[in-house]
């Protein structure tokens, strides 16, 4: 069978159970030819073998019960990057490029960093797709970057992009400020809370924690339901998380008084009230200024927390 007769078939057997159904074939064909979605196009007539079939029939039975393209290919595009991924970790997303591109607006608007080097924490770390794509943004030269999680099998995700994107690192907090790269299995701030940032100017965070209630997971889409709910749902409506990291963000910040510090959430479009309400009432732990910030759908999805004084 050739590419173009392969194509129109998978069309058609993807149609009714993915919007995105010609997308989902041109990727599981390519895939499995080992070719990009611009090849397909320029090799109507190539002729498949029966082992390509095979293995196309059999990711697109998957995909037809549900299986997302990026688990089946073990592969997702994020920010300007190509990531390993797998069913231990969530699926990288564009709200999580805005994400990004809010610390990327943020240090743009700072006249100067303070003295002292940079430390970026990225917490709940994932695929790694955050903290890799910060670094090969903004280097190692003056910054060092820290990735925490607490799961073993996507920290076993995180290591394997960082070694093919040929990024050294190393375990373990007690190599906090010996190393530039440094990956910490653990829950939330935890680690951080009694380190000692003298050799930092700058401490910035950026936050990616379970947000999704348990009611709302029950209603989510059968692709989301694929992913692990660890990573996904929180108690307190989903904020059980996010707050308990404000806490430890603001007791950072009082062990550590010349340290500017900064975070970046990406919390629930049904949470800025409720993180309003809460962060009014935290004022007398210390002066801080917080914003929210909308997606690209207009929705409050974004939480910044500043405490660069």
């Amino acid at each position: 069978m050739t590419v173009k007769r392969a194509l129109v078939n998978y069309y058609k057997r993807l149609k009714d159970c993915s919007s995105s159904y010609k997308l989902d074939a041109e990727l599981l064909v390519s895939y499995v030819l080992k070719r990009d979605r611009k090849w397909l196009f320029l090799n109507w007539d190539f002729e498949l073998t029966k082992s390509d079939m095979e293995k196309i029939d059999q990711l697109v039975g998957l995909r037809r019960k549900g299986i997302p393209i990026a688990y089946l290919t073990g592969r997702k595009e994020f920010y300007k990057y190509c990531f390993y991924v797998n069913s231990h970790v969530l699926i990288p997303r564009p709200e999580t490029e805005t994400l990004l591109e809010l610390v990327f607006d943020f240090r743009k608007a700072l006249k100067k960093d303070a003295a002292g080097k940079n430390l970026f924490v990225d917490v709940g770390l994932g695929s790694g797709c955050v903290l890799i794509s910060l670094i090969k943004e903004l280097s190692f030269k003056g910054n060092d970057f820290l990735g925490i999680e607490k799961s073993q099998k996507a920290l076993t995700v995180a290591q394997a992009n960082l070694e093919k994107f040929k990024l050294d690192y190393v375990l373990g907090t007690s190599k906090l400020g010996e190393s530039n790269l440094i990956l910490i299995k653990s829950s939330l701030l935890n680690d951080l809370i009694d380190f000692d940032f003298k050799d930092y100017g700058n401490l910035y965070l950026v936050i990616n924690l379970p947000y999704v209630s348990r009611v709302e997971y029950k209603n989510l889409d059968k692709e989301v339901l694929c992913e692990p709910k660890e990573a996904l749902v929180a108690s307190n409506q989903g904020l059980a998380l996010i707050i308990k990291a404000i806490d430890q963000i603001l007791e950072i910040k009082n062990r550590n008084s010349n340290l500017k510090l900064v975070a970046f959430f990406e919390i629930g479009i049904k949470h800025k009230p409720l993180l309003k309400n809460y962060l009014i009432g935290k004022k007398g732990n210390g002066k801080f200024k917080f914003s929210f910030k909308r997606d690209l759908s207009l929705r409050d999805r974004f939480l910044i927390l500043d405490l660069f004084w």
